[in-house]
């Protein structure tokens, strides 16, 4: 049982993009000698799972004691630093010489301003749960 809805938010649709752009640079990385696939592998699979756990509703019904934003917030953080420092290595290294590496780079950028994105998104979420809870006391 599904809930499709999550998908149609912004945050399902960060997610989804996260997930499928982690998938490219795998493949772009794969199928150059310069890169390395373990980054953008659990990268993907971070992504991916948190977007199963979120539209499948299990962090509502069975896991109601996990701070989900945190583990959001810090899944971001790691795989963004990544993209947002090796990409640019990547292009400087090996850029001219393997063109899968150049393209996986360009498109590991992509991925660290998507989750540098959704690090922003998250900050002023937990913000706002902040204030509110402040308010309320």
């Amino acid at each position: 049982m599904t809930d499709t809805s999550y998908a149609e938010t912004q945050k399902g649709f960060i997610l989804a993009a996260e997930a499928v752009l982690s998938l490219v640079v795998l493949i772009c990385y794969a199928d150059s000698w310069s890169g390395s696939i373990f980054m953008p592998t659990g990268a993907m699979i971070s992504s991916a799972g948190l977007f199963v756990i979120f539209t499948t509703g299990l962090d509502r019904r069975f896991l109601r004691r996990v701070h989900w934003l945190w583990i959001d917030l810090l899944r971001a953080v790691v795989d963004g630093g990544y993209y947002l420092v090796s990409s640019p290595v990547m292009l400087y290294d090996f850029g001219l010489v393997d063109s899968a590496g150049l393209l996986g780079a360009m498109f590991g950028l992509t991925a660290g301003l998507v989750y540098a994105y959704d690090m922003y998104a998250i900050v002023l979420q937990l913000r706002s749960r902040r204030n509110a809870a402040a308010a309320r006391v």
